[in-house]
């Protein structure tokens, strides 16, 4: 599929295919400024005999999808998602949610809270200092320039 010409369903050019890489293909859009945008295979239909490619998503989708860089790397997990494809049929192993580093965040503020009694999110220290001994911070004057 290297070199052929990608298309929309309804005949318009948007640009062509430089790699396939990892389950998708690289789609170079722009005439002037150029970028490349990964599409899952999924939605390209090659057509051997007319050396095209014609993608079943809007150009739009297409547009918006993560950037391809220079090196031929991507977000492979950000690329699936922004084309709705669950990330099971990428993995090999299925990410469970005790292994997401939001769960591993919260599992660490829980332990934190129970170690320190402190109530969670949006709690008022443990203690408090009075009025007179609260130390301020010099007040900050904006100047242009940056000094």
């Amino acid at each position: 599929m290297k070199g052929y010409e990608v298309q929309t369903s309804e005949g318009q050019k948007l640009g062509r295919v430089t790699d396939v890489l990892d389950g998708f293909v690289v789609v170079e859009l722009g005439h002037v400024l150029r970028s490349r945008r990964p599409l899952p295979k999924e939605f390209a239909h090659a057509d051997d005999a007319e050396r095209t490619v014609v993608v079943t998503v809007p150009r739009e989708v297409l547009r918006d999808a993560p950037r391809v860089r220079r090196d031929g790397t991507f977000d492979v997990d950000a690329a699936t998602r922004h084309y709705g494809l669950a990330a099971s049929n990428r993995r090999e192993e299925a990410i469970w949610p005790e292994e997401t580093p939001e769960h591993r965040l919260a599992e660490q503020r829980e332990r934190e809270a129970e170690e320190t009694g402190a109530e969670e999110e949006g709690a008022a220290p443990l203690t408090k200092q009075p009025p007179g001994e609260v130390e301020r911070r010099p007040e900050r004057v904006y100047m242009p320039g940056g000094k």
